[in-house]
């Protein structure tokens, strides 16, 4: 009763949100979902900007079911998800582990700048997930304002330079329920924090009720641009862990790009393009469905020029 209870406070919360995006739409003379070029429009919940504090300081149901107000990193870790409790038929006698919902995240795409930007954009901020098995930030993207994400520079051999880099997520993403994706992303500009620009800024939800095992985008609009995210529900899905080590690097770097299809979808799923400086491992979670493929690809070329 009291699990079907939450269900319904998350589907008023995300029937109210729609509902103001559209009347906000039309009153600046736009559609909030779908649009000429295709790319539907993520709804921002009310009263979850970081900007004024809304996001700590809310009492819907949603700041209290993510624990919004807590800002720690999700306490679970890469491959606990491998040695969990629900062994079939019993932990003594393991045949196999229950599969569940899992959202995967292909990608983010700085879509679009409206701020006048003087040079490269350097990005910082973050980019979270919460989920109901740890309601905490299990951050996708994070830097800091003195470490950002130079765009088009330190790039990888196959770059694209309006990709954002993903670091994470640091383990699985359950979607068995609806999940909250909250952002607080900048621009860089001059040198204090007062003068950047503030590019996304809230929290969406994202339902458990879309189609399976296929890659759809949306864009988050903000005051001086947008982003999109392209991301899949996958039903029956379980989470892998994918570990490389680079053990040697040339005095100039290695310029390393690293992808991988999973569950027969014909999208990439971005894990990493960047330039390498020395020798270190890369771990990144990816989920995927039971009993279908996972495939990496990777290019590494060292920058003085040799593959």
């Amino acid at each position: 009763m009291a699990k079907r209870r939450a269900e319904s406070e998350l589907e008023l919360v995300e029937a109210e949100a729609e509902a103001e995006a559209e009347a906000e739409a039309e009153k600046n003379g736009r559609r909030a979902a779908g649009s000429q070029d295709g790319v539907n429009r993520a709804f921002i919940l009310e009263c979850s900007k970081h900007s004024d504090g809304s996001i700590y300081s809310g009492d819907d149901f949603w700041h209290r079911f993510y624990k919004v107000a807590d800002t720690r990193e999700t306490r679970m870790e890469a491959m606990m998800l491998s040695n969990p409790t629900n062994c079939r038929p019993h932990m003594w006698a393991c045949k196999a582990h229950s599969v569940q919902f899992m959202m995967q995240i292909f990608s983010l795409k700085l879509s679009n700048i409206t701020a006048a930007v003087d040079g490269p954009v350097h990005l910082y901020g973050y980019f979270a997930v919460r989920d109901h098995l740890d309601p905490l930030r299990n951050y996708i993207f994070n830097r800091t304002r003195d470490d950002p994400f130079i765009m088009g520079q330190d790039n990888g051999v196959d770059s694209d330079n309006s990709l954002i880099p993903m670091s994470g997520p640091k383990r699985g993403i359950g979607n068995q329920v609806r999940v909250l994706i909250e952002f607080d992303m900048k621009i860089k500009n001059g040198e204090t924090q007062d003068d950047d620009f503030q590019l996304i800024d809230g929290a969406i939800i994202c339902s458990e009720f879309v189609l399976p095992d296929r890659v759809f985008t949306q864009r988050i609009e903000g005051d001086c641009g947008a982003v999109d995210i392209s991301r899949a529900l996958f039903h029956e899905a379980v989470e892998a862990t994918i570990q490389v080590s680079i053990s040697q690097v040339h005095v100039n770097g290695l310029s390393l790009s690293l992808y991988s299809y999973t569950s027969r979808i014909p999208e990439k799923i971005r894990l990493f393009d960047g330039v390498i400086s020395k020798p270190c491992d890369l771990n990144r979670v990816v989920a995927v469905v039971e009993n279908t493929p996972l495939f990496l690809i990777f290019r590494a070329v060292h920058r003085d020029g040799c593959s």
